[in-house]
Formats: structure tokens, sequence, C-alpha cells
């Protein structure tokens, strides 16, 4: 997911995405794109779709089949259990 975001953020229609999940009450989706958009230095064209959020109490694991295992990410509240490397992607 964190590729796709980072390579396709321009055509992906993040305010639908972020719309679903308050639907879907699902904090942990508004947890894991706001800490993917942040290391792949995207959040500031997104700032606005985080207005007024707070996460649930509790940290979800950013990668649900990894392990748990991992530092703890207090703004987002998240387990990072998964390295983000943006740098080393290539399209």
């Amino acid at each position: 997911m964190a590729r796709a975001v980072y390579f396709s953020h321009e055509e992906i229609d993040l305010p639908r995405v972020v719309q679903y999940a308050n639907r879907m009450d699902n904090r942990t989706i508004m947890k894991r794109l706001g800490y993917i958009l942040e290391v792949t230095g995207l959040l500031s064209q997104y700032r606005e779709l985080f207005a007024g959020y707070k996460h649930s109490s509790g940290f979800s694991k950013l990668d649900a089949i990894s392990p748990r295992a991992g530092k703890h990410n207090s703004r987002w509240g998240l387990l990072i259990n998964y390295r983000l490397d943006p740098e080393g992607w290539r399209y």
C-alpha cells in the first residue's frame, strides 16, 4: 500500500479513502495512511484530510501480517513493525 500511495497519490482519491475509513469507523486506516504520507514526504499536501483527527487509544500494527515487534509511534498510534524506505523504491 505504501508504494501505491507514494507513486500514485495524485491518481488515488484520498479524500474518498478517508471518507470510507470514517464511515467504517476504522481509525487504523487513518493511522496507517497518515504515517505513510508522513514517511513519504506527502503529508503537507494532504494535511487537511487530518484536520481534527485524533487516533484511537492503543497501538495498531503498521503491517498487519508482520510480527508485533518494533518501535511505537505515538503521533500516529502505530507499532512500526515494518520499515518503509521510499528512498530505495524504484518505479
